[in-house]
């Protein structure tokens, strides 16, 4: 009967995992008994946080991954509540656990990693992220089902597409998790290529983070696939000479001209930024009275950018380092009452009013839990190389790792509940050795 529970708990991680995967945020907003999936998700990792802090490491050491990382980790929770204390009153309301998510969704991490070990349908579930990607793809670029759609207008609180940051996400996953099921052989090198060849175009497009994230990831993985671009063979200039007509191919589709050039209207990232570009404008015609390289620029000692979306970005990062110094809360933060005052502005709410999000996972730690919490966390992620390390004596997490933290470092992903609910999961995974490809 327990063997029985368990397997299906297992069975419903794994699809409310590939429907994260799938519908990103349009999933998480599904509303059960009054509360959304993305909620129930961050109450759930709340709960189970609370019992880690009582665990004791001995007897749970296979799944807790390392003694110094459950003390940091352990010290991450105690700052939560240091915080409370230090902003009493408490705002009485669910928001200070959802500005305080980011705490609290680490606990995945060795949910992930006791999910993944001792399953005996784990390969079925990985077969099939075979399919997730083109499934992604054409979600993204070509078709999105109506009735799909409606479904989510009906019964999520809202409908969006995935992000860019979402798609990098799962295109890193797939790769990683084919590289182990094809046992780094000339089909992953191949698929791996081709791969790499119809997204980039669309991480390009998409963001400019996200793509940049994905040449990172290129870069990691040049040791892998190298063979293909040093031995001259007649299937590796086949290979070659196919990702180069992929790679044009899908420029062409979602471009519609090979120079990478959008038309203008039809870029959701560019209409999303519409209302920055009046406020910003100002800054960005004083330009020429400046010496910029390439788009970045400082006047009178503050650091710009004549691209509209990062210099928006910046300007906010900028703020909240100045503010949290002239208000003393450079060391404990804002805490978790009310929106960080830097986006406590009408004209970076976006369009709809509710963006509150700083675009940056470090500075909304930095703006939460002031030195104090991003030190611990820096820590705790410096740990977590240092233990793979330890097991595996290799650093090849940081493939996995380095691309999903760059794509961080610009966009709101882990400012969310189901993109650092897949990192840590998926990080859990990588330390199950009996499952593991990075051996």
């Amino acid at each position: 009967m327990i063997k029985e529970i368990f397997l299906k708990t297992k069975l419903i991680y794994f699809i409310v995992i590939s429907f994260f995967i799938l519908f990103g945020r349009s999933f998480s907003g599904i509303s059960i008994l009054s509360y959304r999936i993305g909620e129930w998700t961050t109450a759930l990792c709340l709960l189970l946080s609370i019992i880690f802090l009582f665990l004791g490491y001995k007897r749970y050491e296979e799944y807790l991954i390392g003694r110094q990382l459950n003390i940091i980790h352990k010290l991450i929770i105690f700052s939560f509540f240091l915080e409370l204390a230090l902003n009493f009153p408490v705002n009485r309301s669910t928001y200070i656990f959802k500005a305080s998510s980011y705490i609290w969704i680490i606990i995945s991490l060795y949910v992930g990693n006791f999910v993944f070990s001792k399953i005996n349908y784990e390969y079925n579930f990985f077969n099939s992220f075979f399919v997730f990607l083109p499934i992604i793809f054409i979600f993204q670029t070509t078709f999105f089902p109506e009735f799909i759609k409606i479904f989510f207008e009906n019964f999520s609180d809202k409908f969006e597409f995935l992000k860019a940051g979402d798609v990098l996400l799962i295109f890193v996953l797939t790769l990683l998790v084919m590289q182990n099921t094809l046992n780094n052989s000339l089909k992953f090198k191949t698929f791996f290529l081709f791969t790499f060849s119809i997204f980039l175009p669309y991480f390009l497009y998409a963001s400019k983070g996200a793509f940049l994230a994905a040449i990172i990831f290129l870069l990691l993985q040049l040791n892998s696939i190298k063979s293909i671009f040093m031995k001259f063979t007649l299937k590796n200039i086949f290979i070659i000479a196919g990702s180069i007509i992929l790679f044009f191919s899908s420029t062409f589709y979602i471009y519609g001209n090979f120079i990478f050039e959008k038309i203008p209207g039809e870029s959701i990232e560019l209409v999303d930024n519409l209302d920055i570009v009046e406020s910003l404008s100002a800054i960005v015609d004083e330009r020429n009275s400046t010496e910029a390289f390439f788009s970045f620029y400082v006047q009178d000692g503050r650091l710009y950018s004549a691209d509209v979306t990062a210099n928006w970005r910046l300007q906010i990062w900028q703020d909240i380092i100045q503010d949290l110094d002239e208000s003393d809360n450079i060391m404990f933060g804002y805490g978790y009452n009310k929106i960080i005052p830097a986006m406590d502005d009408k004209e970076r709410r976006g369009s709809d009013g509710k963006n509150e999000n700083v675009h940056n996972y470090f500075f909304n730690i930095f703006a939460r839990g002031g030195l104090l919490q991003i030190i611990l966390f820096m820590s705790f992620h410096v740990f977590i190389v240092f233990y793979y390390f330890r097991k595996f004596k290799n650093f090849k997490i940081l493939k996995y790792m380095i691309p999903i933290f760059l794509v961080s470092f610009f966009d709101t992903s882990m400012e969310s509940v189901r993109f650092p609910f897949l990192y840590y999961s998926f990080l859990g995974y990588f330390f199950n050795e009996d499952s593991i490809y990075l051996q």
